[in-house]
């Protein structure tokens, strides 16, 4: 799943997945992180100003993918609820305006393949409303023990999710980032992690 229907409101309320970036557009980074991971079938949140620009970028691409477009820009969460039924099974998630090395993806899969039900990748940068947590020596997230100092990590996007995940931001009246949905259920999730090289946020 691509997510490039947002509004950019910290942006100044451009459209961050068209901006140009290196030479070619931020989201042309993103389709290509996605490609080089292997991943061969894409679904892209878009909205109404920059669903067929991004649909003409995207076919550079994938062979098989599909547009969704939505309407007003709304939080992460629910668009993913929204999207699960083009979703049958587990499923990347990535933003459309955070460039990112297809190595990074492959190393979140890789994760996956060891057991871990979730997948998430690791930033030393705070996230608000994203707990502090550590890698145990199994490479599984774990909220970090008071007075712990180093290494910490903070959660964030790109992930690997299942659809259970709706079913757990369900639970809390969707009231919560994914990052905060997450955080509370480590004891119960078998969530791994894997450091990002790339910053959290494209304006960081």
């Amino acid at each position: 799943v691509v997510m490039g229907g947002g509004d950019s409101s910290r942006f100044g309320y451009v459209c961050k997945s068209l901006v140009m970036y290196k030479g070619t557009f931020v989201i042309s980074h993103v389709f290509k992180a996605v490609k080089d991971a292997g991943i061969d079938y894409a679904v892209i949140k878009a909205n109404e100003a920059n669903h067929e620009f991004i649909d003409h970028l995207a076919r550079k691409y994938f062979e098989r993918y599909g547009i969704v477009i939505g309407g007003k820009p709304q939080p992460m969460r629910y668009a993913i609820r929204e999207l699960l039924e083009y979703l049958d099974g587990d499923f990347y998630l990535v933003v459309g305006n955070q460039p990112m090395p297809g190595d990074h993806l492959h190393q979140l899969g890789e994760a996956k393949k060891m057991g871990a039900e979730l997948v998430v990748s690791l930033y030393r940068n705070e996230i608000a409303q994203s707990s502090r947590v550590v890698l145990d020596p199994n490479g599984r997230v774990k909220i970090a023990p008071e007075g712990q100092d180093n290494p910490i990590f903070y959660m964030q996007h790109p992930y690997i999710l299942s659809p259970s995940i709706v079913s757990l931001q369900e639970g809390e009246s969707f009231n919560y980032k994914l990052e905060g949905t997450l955080s509370r259920n480590l004891n119960t999730q078998n969530v791994a992690g894997v450091e990002a090289p790339m910053p959290p946020e494209f304006d960081t």
